[in-house]
């Protein structure tokens, strides 16, 4: 039953945020912590561009746009598991199987303008962003700074992850997420099944 849901849920996503309401628990097993987690809805899911980021880059990108988290019901100090959904390509002729997203937390839902060029993986563009905590540990490389990585790898199979559990930081409000790359103009995702999924974790 649960697979099944989650199957309805990536074949279902749209342009605007999607609540589930479905009656369900489930556990999820992520690489942070290598253990069971029960996760219980609401469960949000938000669609993503392949093109979109909260760094500066090429001016073929997109800005990623601000998730505010109150309005979800989650507040600071709150857990919640981030993960997810579709695969992209970084470029225009690849196959759609890459699964890097990036995250950061913010006080506020301000972005600065896009300089156009990149200049390595910051939070210079966000300047409300706040160090995330992590309740389990965070790997080496998962967790950069402010910065934080959803997911790593073209996928599971290739020893990739998908899914990390975080505590909201004091003061956030809002969450950033973007692709991860050096230039995002060419990215693509054709069926448009990029997102990410928000759980709040039981104690």
């Amino acid at each position: 039953m649960v697979t099944n849901f989650w199957k309805k849920v990536q074949n279902n996503l749209t342009l605007s945020l999607v609540v589930s309401t479905t009656l369900f628990t489930s556990f999820v097993l992520t690489d942070d912590t290598s253990k069971a987690q029960i996760t219980t809805p609401p469960t949000f899911t938000r669609n993503i561009s392949a093109k979109q980021t909260f760094i500066n880059a090429d001016t073929g990108s997109l800005n990623s746009q601000p998730i505010d988290l109150q309005q979800l019901g989650i507040y600071p100090g709150d857990i919640i598991l981030l993960e997810r959904f579709g695969y992209y390509s970084y470029t225009d002729f690849g196959i759609e199987s890459s699964g890097t997203i990036n995250a950061t937390f913010s006080t506020s839902n301000i972005l600065l303008p896009n300089n156009g060029v990149f200049n390595g993986t910051t939070t210079a563009r966000v300047p409300g962003a706040v160090d995330p905590v992590f309740p389990n540990g965070c790997q080496p490389g998962v967790c950069r700074g402010k910065i934080f990585y959803i997911s790593s790898g073209q996928n599971l199979v290739r020893g990739g992850y998908n899914g990390i559990i975080v505590l909201v930081p004091v003061n956030a409000r809002y969450l950033f997420v973007g692709a991860d790359d050096i230039f995002y103009g060419d990215n693509v995702d054709s069926n448009g099944d990029l997102a990410v999924g928000i759980s709040r974790v039981l104690p």
